[in-house]
């Protein structure tokens, strides 16, 4: 059985990006959970506040490939 793994981070989107369907590419490739904890988006810019659920492999995977994609990736510190 894989460990799973829960994840806080925020996503800042470049405008470029605003119109794509990033956070469904993300589950649909990785298996991963997500929740949106906080989110603004306009049609300047965006960010998100979202918890990642997944085997620890697809939570790193993930992450990993949004910021490929061109997001900034911060971990968030849970209060």
């Amino acid at each position: 059985m894989s460990v799973v793994r829960k994840r806080r981070v925020r996503l800042t989107y470049p405008p470029v990006l605003l119109d794509q369907p990033i956070l469904y590419r993300l589950i649909t490739q990785f298996d991963v959970v997500i929740n949106v904890v906080e989110a603004s988006v306009d049609t300047e810019q965006g960010w998100f506040v979202l918890d990642v659920e997944g085997s620890a492999a697809a939570v790193v995977q993930a992450l990993r490939w949004l910021a490929e994609q061109g997001l900034q990736v911060e971990d968030v510190p849970k209060s």
